[in-house]
């Protein structure tokens, strides 16, 4: 990753067990080779022009953040593409995970062209559908369970800070 690209978090999802989507539009060419590369705090879910694109975080430290790479270039169209990005943070000690800052970086590329970044002028938003706060432990073991309502509605988009 470059360092043009920031950490960024929604300034309204604070706490633990909180579910925030972020959203990205580029426009694409169809045949061209797009790809992804993003790391957060704690799980991601990622989808590209609606369709299911990657997930999960591999695990990492405090001192020593993981990337992961994602081939966008199935679901890329010529035109607008739109990338939105929901990040879990469970922000909750347990024997699989550590407690860190809250967060989601990211850079998409065509090729070898870096085309977008995450930075203060990211669109976010607290995803609705997940039920924020309720830090119930499955186990010390596997951490918090989630909680999902898929008849909530997600507001408007607006700036993390």
């Amino acid at each position: 990753m470059t360092n043009q690209s920031q950490w960024i978090w929604n300034a309204s999802a604070q706490g633990s067990d909180v579910y925030v989507d972020f959203v990205e539009k580029f426009t694409g060419r169809q045949g061209r080779t797009y790809r992804l590369e993003l790391s957060c705090d704690t799980d991601y879910t990622v989808w590209c022009n609606g369709v299911l694109a990657g997930f999960g975080q591999y695990g990492d430290y405090i001192n020593y953040k993981v990337y992961d790479g994602l081939d966008l270039s199935p679901y890329i169209k010529s035109g607008q593409n739109e990338l939105l990005i929901t990040v879990w943070y469970t922000g909750l000690d347990s024997q699989t995970y550590i407690r860190k800052p809250a967060g989601l970086r990211y850079e998409v590329y065509e090729g070898d062209q870096l085309l977008q970044v995450s930075d203060e002028l990211t669109l976010s938003r607290p995803n609705a559908n997940y039920i924020p706060g309720r830090c119930d432990m499955i186990s010390s073991q596997l951490g918090p369970t989630f909680y999902y309502d898929a008849t909530k509605q997600s507001g408007e988009f607006t700036s993390p800070r």
